[in-house]
């Protein structure tokens, strides 16, 4: 690991970067290029009858995937870029930015007014810290809040512990706190807004972390605003947790879309071989162009983004819809360029 990041130091040609980073993503067996092994008969079976959590929802879907394009250019608040000009078209306008330089992760907050609502957005994976992020997969326990539903599992099985990718929960906590005074003082002048928690890549799987905390009221000041309700809404996103905080989000009578682009590699990392599980309704959007509603009587329809798992890959993760993740960092190869320098300390 040390060596790579040495290499990557030295890169000075951008094109050489990205394709060592792409190259060195793709070897890691946390992101596989999809599971080889699908859902048996009988773990279809044994899935719940149904998912209460309701969605998805198409139309708002195709809103939000612009802020969560506008995340990755540089200089939100100037709300310029061509993701945040149609942001604002559609009625949503920059509120705050959280940054969190230790970790490199980063929030943008959105208002519609008209709408009452607030859509906090997480940025992807953007640079070497988020990488390392990414790679920190291991999967614990997780502090379980107040309301977290048993479903019925017995304690010695374990599987009603909830468990969560430790880099996920790493960068939740780096950007938590503010996320929340930000959120509790733009309440407290009116609570009468959803809140909108979204994101692409490892921003959806932060946005999924954040709404757990937030609906379980893990860390939240005693004065808290409620808001009118909450809303989940990721774009290719990996798979967050166990089968208990699926269990937990498919539970749920709440607005959850998880939409997966054609074969993306994200919809299939980490492993379900290794005990992660998605949650939420997903929306596939297939090789057609079209979008399917995917079977709400099980976790991971085997018809929809599971039946492409083979053909997994890069290209897809990054562009949904019209959205391509990357082009504000093509925009300004200098800025990106930045987010990967790792300066080489030299002894002696």
């Amino acid at each position: 690991m040390h060596a790579f990041f040495v290499v990557v130091g030295c890169i000075k040609n951008l094109k050489l970067l990205n394709a060592v980073l792409i190259l060195y993503i793709i070897s890691r067996p946390h992101f596989c290029q999809g599971d080889k092994a699908k859902l048996t008969p009988h773990e279809i079976a044994t899935r719940p009858i149904t998912i209460a959590s309701y969605g998805p929802d198409v139309a708002r879907a195709k809103k939000y995937v612009y802020l969560s394009g506008a995340a990755y250019c540089f200089d939100i608040p100037a709300w310029t870029c061509p993701y945040c000009r149609k942001a604002q078209s559609l009625g949503y306008d920059f509120h705050a930015q959280v940054y969190n330089k230790a970790a490199s992760t980063l929030a943008l907050i959105a208002v519609n007014k008209s709408l009452k609502e607030v859509v906090v957005t997480f940025r992807g994976t953007l640079n070497m810290a988020n990488v390392v992020i990414d790679l920190h997969h291991s999967i614990v326990s997780i502090d379980a809040g107040s309301t977290v539903l048993e479903r019925g599992k017995s304690k010695d099985d374990g599987g009603s512990v909830m468990r969560i990718h430790t880099g996920f929960i790493n960068a939740t906590n780096s950007l938590y706190g503010e996320i929340v005074e930000k959120l509790r003082k733009f309440l407290e002048e009116d609570d009468d807004y959803e809140v909108v928690l979204t994101g692409h890549s490892l921003g959806a799987a932060v946005a999924s972390v954040t709404l757990f905390m937030l609906k379980e009221e893990i860390g939240l000041p005693w004065d808290f605003p409620t808001p009118k309700s909450y809303a989940y809404f990721g774009y290719g996103t990996p798979r967050v947790g166990n089968q208990a905080y699926a269990d937990y989000w498919n539970a749920q009578e709440m607005q959850l879309t998880r939409v997966v682009n054609k074969a993306d590699f994200a919809a299939h990392a980490p492993s379900s071989l290794v005990g992660y599980v998605h949650h939420g309704n997903e929306l596939w959007i297939m090789p057609t162009e079209a979008e399917k509603v995917c079977s709400k009587t099980v976790y991971e329809d085997p018809s929809c983004a599971n039946s492409v798992a083979s053909m997994a890959n890069l290209p897809d993760h990054l562009q949904y819809w019209d959205v391509a993740y990357l082009s504000c960092a093509g925009a300004d190869p200098v800025s990106t360029a930045k987010q990967f320098f790792i300066p080489v300390t030299r002894s002696g």
